[in-house]
């Protein structure tokens, strides 16, 4: 995935548990751009070995009947995983640009210059 073909939108929360949501559009060859909301930004336990912080990053949730089921699935794992990345680097960037911790939006764009 380049970064051209998604964008990314994070929302930070004033939670300490729920530290952020974030939108991912990604370009698909048939359809343009495809707009996925509520991907969550969690204080995790565990530690996550990935992205090297105790930070949990999960995909869109409905509760039925009490139980959580993801109702966005990746069949390949490994693009899963660089999902994941791109979503905990912009994160990353908008909680060093927000010092006070309010909702702000940033772009993944904005994110790869600043880091190149």
């Amino acid at each position: 995935m380049e970064n051209e073909d998604v964008k990314i939108t994070i929302f930070l929360k004033d939670s300490p548990k729920l530290l952020a949501n974030a939108t991912v559009s990604m370009e698909t060859i048939y359809f343009g751009f495809v707009t996925i909301k509520g991907f969550q930004i969690w204080n995790s336990r565990i530690f996550n070995e990935r992205i090297q912080e105790a930070i949990n990053i999960r995909p869109p949730t409905i509760i039925v009947y009490g139980h959580p089921y993801q109702f966005v699935f990746f069949e390949n794992e490994q693009k899963w995983f660089e999902l994941e990345s791109k979503i905990y680097d912009a994160f990353v960037k908008a909680k060093s640009k927000s010092g006070n911790g309010a909702t702000k939006e940033l772009d993944l764009e904005e994110v790869s210059k600043e880091i190149e």
